[in-house]
């Protein structure tokens, strides 16, 4: 019996950790569910502004700008900053600064109905699209009730909601993707491939499927690119493709140089290694390099037959974050997929560690900007390496799926 005691003692600590982070989470939740709530409730009214009279939904300015354009027959000038800047400050003021168009033709054409309605009814719809979406891969994937409304509730969720509303879809493209690998890869391939809305995020899709030997996925997911690059094509013509390539070039290199102000909302190695003094070069060379161990180790992990699809899935959004130079804290709602997956595999059987490793991924976006203005430097691609040596690490993995050796 006293023999027993230390263990039964270390065990009860570890459960009540566990429970601790549940009730801490779905705490944040329900507090930021609401607080976003009452936040955006003028919207249901008709008002295009939230609550403190700040227009609601703040990248979402653009979206309906630029499906105004397009629904118009003037896609391209959902590319021109000028008639962008003149049609959101012809709703909103002059005072009104622009937000613009940088996403792919094949975007600007599923968005393009949206602009047949008003600013808030366009809103309203918008997110409430995005919920559903995320809600169906939440309850597709984990198939139990609870997981998805924690999930539709999460900090990071109610963020993307007031910043930057594309983040559901893509939540839900990355969950639903990444979790359908085995048992229906088509569909998993054309939800991979659809990531190319957004295009940086999906940069490794090829690759891991690839090197994850997942063919009908591949197959899917080519099909799925396919499609939207013909579509956008065919409904807009090839105008907006070459004014997105020119942007691309022309606007992508001026924001690792002019936009200081908005590296605090930029979570990656560059931007890092520049706070910390490096120039342009250096940090480039700081920023591949990681991101080449990020994608060996990726393939690596994917290769392996024992791989589960929550290692598998964390492994793909770390590399994806350490890879791209540039993302937003509204593309950390990705997250949500490894989370929910690892979840699924481990739960009732959840370690401390790993339970405030998934409260932190369902909440990291929310906590960005505070965290870096405390401390003054972008220190979030130190938590993408950590998860991608987290999915690397072939013993805890062993662990989750051997229930026995890890119970508690």
């Amino acid at each position: 019996m006293l023999s027993g005691l230390p263990m039964a003692i270390e065990k009860g600590m570890r459960r009540a950790l566990v429970i601790s982070a549940c009730v801490l989470l779905g705490a944040v939740c329900v507090v930021e569910a609401t607080g976003y709530a009452w936040l955006l409730s003028p919207v249901l009214e008709g008002s295009s502004r939230d609550r403190f009279g700040r227009v609601a939904g703040a990248d979402f300015r653009a979206f309906h700008a630029a499906a105004h354009f397009a629904y118009a027959g003037e896609p391209d000038a959902a590319y021109d900053d000028a008639r962008m800047t003149s049609f959101q400050r012809e709703l909103f003021g002059e005072s009104t600064g622009l937000i613009a168009w940088r996403y792919p033709p094949p975007t600007l054409m599923l968005i393009r109905p949206l602009g047949v309605l008003g600013y808030a009814s366009a809103f309203a719809l918008w997110v409430a699209l995005g919920l559903l979406a995320l809600g169906v891969a939440a309850f597709s994937v984990s198939r139990r009730l609870d997981v998805t409304a924690v999930v539709l509730l999460s900090p990071c969720v109610a963020f993307v909601v007031v910043t930057g509303q594309i983040g559901l879809f893509l939540a839900a493209l990355a969950l639903a993707g990444l979790g359908h690998l085995k048992r229906s890869p088509l569909l998993a391939g054309l939800c991979l491939g659809a990531l190319m809305c957004k295009p940086h995020l999906a940069l490794l899709v090829p690759v891991a499927l690839l090197a994850g030997r997942q063919r009908r996925a591949f197959v899917g997911a080519c099909v799925m690119v396919l499609a939207l690059c013909l579509g956008s094509l065919a409904l807009l013509g090839p105008e907006p493709w070459t004014l997105f390539v020119r942007d691309l070039l022309v606007h992508g290199a001026a924001a690792f140089t002019e936009a200081r102000v908005e590296w605090a909302r930029i979570p990656t190695t560059y931007i890092l290694a520049r706070q910390l003094g490096a120039g342009a070069s250096a940090a480039w060379v700081v920023h591949l390099g990681l991101a080449l161990v990020g994608v060996a180790t990726l393939v690596r992990g994917w290769r392996r037959p024992g791989a589960t699809d929550g290692q598998r899935a964390l492994l793909f959004v770390a590399a994806t974050l350490l890879l791209v130079p540039y993302a937003w804290d509204y593309d950390l709602v990705i997250l949500l997929a490894p989370a929910v997956l690892i979840y699924r595999e481990r739960r009732g059987r959840l370690t401390p560690l790993v339970a405030l490793a998934l409260v932190v991924m369902a909440s990291v976006g929310i906590w960005l900007r505070f965290a870096v203005d405390a401390v003054g430097l972008q220190l979030f691609p130190l938590l993408w390496i950590a998860l991608l040596a987290w999915g690397a690490r072939d013993a805890s993995w062993r662990a989750a799926a051997h229930p026995r050796s890890a119970q508690i």
